[in-house]
Formats: C-alpha cells, structure tokens, sequence
C-alpha cells in the first residue's frame, strides 16, 4: 500500500511540474530573452522598481517613476495611469542621435514627428515621423517635447507597433513609451501623464542593450500581481 501511495504522489508531481512547463511553453515570454521589468508597490503608487533581466538573469535595478495616477490594467486615454501587463518593445526614438546600438532600430524626430493622441484621427496612437499635422489635429509633437525625448523606446501598447495587423481601440490610450525622466530637483522626480520612465544615463543603456532579434518586451505590474503571475508566466524570480 504504501509503495502505491508513494507512486501515486510521484505521479501527481510529475504532472503537476509538466503543467508548469506547459505554461511557460505557451506563454509571451518564451520568445522573448531580454525583459524592461517596472515593478510598483501598489496600483496607486508613481514610484516604481526597474530591471533589466536577460535570459532570467537581471542585469541592473534603478529608480523610475510611471503615470501621476499609478497603474491600471484598463487603461483610459489622459487618466494619467501607465498600462499594466506586457508590451513588446517596439523600437527606438529620439531627439538624440547618439546610440551606439545597432541590434534596436532608432529613429531621430523632427519637427514633423508626432504621436497621434486625437481619438478621432484615423492614425491614433501611431508615431508619424514626417507629418505636416493641421492644427486641429492633437499630438505630441516628439521633438518639442524636449529634454524627455531625447531617448525613448515605443512600447507596443493598444497596438502602437505600425507592423500591427490591430487598429488601436480608441480612448484605451496613447503614446506609452519609456522615456527620460522629468527631473525636479536632485532628490525629486515627478511622475509621467502614463509613460515609464528613468534616468538619462539608464535610458541610454537601455537603448544600447536592446536587441530586437531577442524579442525585448515591458513587463509593468503591482508587486502582488507579479507575484500572482510569476509561476504561469515564467517571470524572473526574486526581485
């Protein structure tokens, strides 16, 4: 009796470790070898924890900050929330043409570059980089925007990728990237209206360590529900 007792425990663990690998099998993250990973103590919080893990192993942890109203996994367009879940990283821009990288497409803005946040445009949420917008239009012009812009990283959220067979929704939001941060004073660091965001010199090396062919993707989460996801997903562990 006990011999099958112990064969039938056996078999239980078996399956039970098979499941998880399946998991990890189906999941987004088994293309993806190099993750942005902004983790925040709370859905209400601005401050968040960033890492950057390739092939499970984290690389580097920073400050940085993400929307003024924290983080939501139903987005709105101008609520001042960052997206949470998992975006891939689409590609590069900036008003800077100083990345060394060329395993990341960069793109250098304009006058002309713009990110459509107009609802009714039927480019919403794509970057335009060569666009004479009327002035009925609204946008984020890319390169007025400044000192943030100077290095950024569009991140594939509502459909922002121009490759995406997906229209964006409209109102689920707009123009998400990580980006320089806005820096206050020394100590203080203001949030984004629902962007990511750091330091210039992290910004840089993250632009430098990106490598498309290696599928590079934001996971953006509450601590509880990375914990929650950790196992199905296949998350780096420990941080």
């Amino acid at each position: 009796m006990k011999t099958n007792n112990l064969l039938y425990f056996g078999f239980i663990l078996i399956v039970w470790h098979a499941s998880v690998l399946h998991a990890c099998e189906i999941d987004l993250l088994k293309d993806s070898r190099q993750q942005v990973i902004s983790i925040v103590s709370d859905k209400n919080t601005y401050k968040s924890s960033v890492y950057l893990v390739e092939n499970g192993k984290v690389l580097k942890k920073f400050r940085g900050v993400i929307g003024r109203n924290g983080i939501s996994k139903n987005k709105r367009e101008g609520d001042g929330k960052s997206p949470s879940g998992i975006f891939p990283l689409s590609f590069g821009f900036g008003s800077s043409s100083k990345v060394a990288s060329k395993n990341f497409p960069f793109t250098t803005v304009t006058e002309n570059s713009h990110c459509i946040d107009d609802i009714n445009h039927p480019k919403y949420n794509k970057i335009l980089f060569d666009y004479k917008k009327p002035s009925h239009i609204s946008s984020e012009n890319l390169k007025k925007v400044g000192a943030p812009y100077e290095f950024a990283v569009a991140v594939d959220y509502n459909h922002l990728d121009p490759n995406s067979k997906t229209n964006p929704v409209k109102s689920y939001g707009s123009c998400i990237f990580l980006h320089v941060w806005k820096q206050k004073s020394k100590k203080e660091i203001g949030p984004t209206a629902g962007c990511t965001a750091y330091s210039r010199e992290n910004m840089i090396e993250t632009l430098n360590w990106l490598d498309k062919s290696k599928n590079p993707v934001l996971i953006q989460l509450t601590r509880a529900e990375y914990q929650k996801q950790n196992r199905s997903h296949c998350f780096p562990k420990n941080l």
